[in-house]
């Protein structure tokens, strides 16, 4: 990214990149840029919405935010809590099933 920042062409990059030994076909290398591109936007406009307070106040001292990564897992763990919070739990599945005699 670097290098398409010093103003240099996508082909050229690819180019390079293969010149390496990085053997990926240049339509597939487009859209890996495109989504780094639209990735950083996406950081860059949600850094921006949260520093126009502290570039009010220029006295202010800048505080380190640990970047949030995704939790892929979120939704499964929502609902597992959201299952233990209620009072009948069934689980077709389970094979520790006691029937009554």
């Amino acid at each position: 990214m670097d290098s398409l920042a010093t103003g240099k062409k996508l082909r050229e990059v690819w180019e390079a990149i293969r010149a390496d030994g990085l053997e990926i076909p240049y339509p597939q290398f487009r859209v890996y840029v495109s989504r780094i591109r639209m990735r950083q936007s996406r950081q860059h406009r949600s850094e921006t919405r949260t520093t126009p307070h502290a570039a009010a106040d220029s006295n202010a001292v800048p505080q380190s935010e640990s970047p949030v990564r995704p939790d892929p897992f979120r939704n499964v763990r929502e609902q597992r809590e959201k299952k233990q919070s209620d009072g009948f739990n069934f689980d077709p599945f389970s094979i520790q099933k006691q029937f009554i005699e």
